[in-house]
């Protein structure tokens, strides 16, 4: 028996034995260890450059941050009014009011706005009965 009393130590043996039978065998290191090199070269090679680039961006990055701040600025910058008295070179205009002047229509007539201008339309002495040229057209004449 062991030290808790509970007696799984007989079937721990057991599983463990049955647990490392079923297992691959181990290769051997140096085999292993050999076929990796390669990746691990390649992998290595890879993580320099990687933070090589990175150190690069970040340095050029400062550079560009301290060349910014060090030039001095011509004092040209914008100039922004106080929000509490207007600028005196502002001037406000405003646009006239449009006018508009009502057409009186005659009650029980229709305003066409001239759309019936043409042929036999709009003129006053067109129509039938209304003077104008002396043929009408209308084929009422007896020129035989």
């Amino acid at each position: 028996m062991n030290d808790d009393g509970l007696g799984f130590e007989p079937l721990d043996d057991e599983l463990g034995r049955r647990l490392r039978g079923a297992a691959p065998a181990a290769p051997a290191t140096e085999a292993a260890l050999t076929a990796l090199r390669p990746r691990f070269e390649r992998a290595r090679r890879r993580r320099r450059a990687a933070v090589a680039g990175a150190w690069s961006v970040g340095a050029i990055g400062a550079l560009g941050l301290v060349l910014t701040l060090a030039v001095p600025g011509n004092g040209d910058g914008v100039r922004t009014p106080p929000a509490d008295q207007p600028d005196a070179t502002t001037t406000t205009t405003v646009a006239p009011a449009p006018t508009t002047v009502a057409t009186p229509v005659t009650p029980g007539t229709v305003d066409d706005d001239g759309g019936n201008r043409g042929p036999g339309g709009g003129d006053d002495n067109s129509g039938p009965g209304g003077g104008g040229s002396d043929s009408s057209g209308s084929g009422s004449g007896s020129d035989d």
